[in-house]
């Protein structure tokens, strides 16, 4: 889902001149559905329902999209850093933080 990530966030910005965290934004939420999908059925093969999977993932999702979006928007526009090294860092600050707290808080087993 990091690739269709950046891939989205490129296209937006390159192609469709929307602004840099704007597209970061849209690209994180179309990226977070495909992962939920993967993460539910493959990766952890959960035994949760899909409502309180799903609570879990919104909550968690709604809270890394604003950490993420704040951080992008710092080597942005702060920082003065290229849009796409500013994804590669915050990809990098997130990743293990995101994969945790999925396993832990969303994909449990009852």
């Amino acid at each position: 889902t990091t690739g269709l990530a950046f891939g989205i966030l490129a296209i937006f910005v390159e192609y469709g001149g929307w602004d840099e965290t704007l597209s970061f934004a849209v690209s994180y939420v179309i990226a977070s559905v495909v992962q939920y999908l993967l993460l539910y059925y493959w990766a952890f093969g959960s035994t949760a329902g899909h409502g309180q999977a799903s609570v879990r993932f919104l909550v968690t999702s709604l809270a890394m999209l604003r950490l993420k979006s704040a951080a992008f928007w710092v080597f942005v526009e702060v920082v003065q850093n290229w849009y796409l090294l500013a994804q590669v860092i915050v990809t990098a600050l997130s990743f293990i933080g995101a994969y945790i707290i999925s396993k832990l808080f969303i994909s449990t087993r009852d």
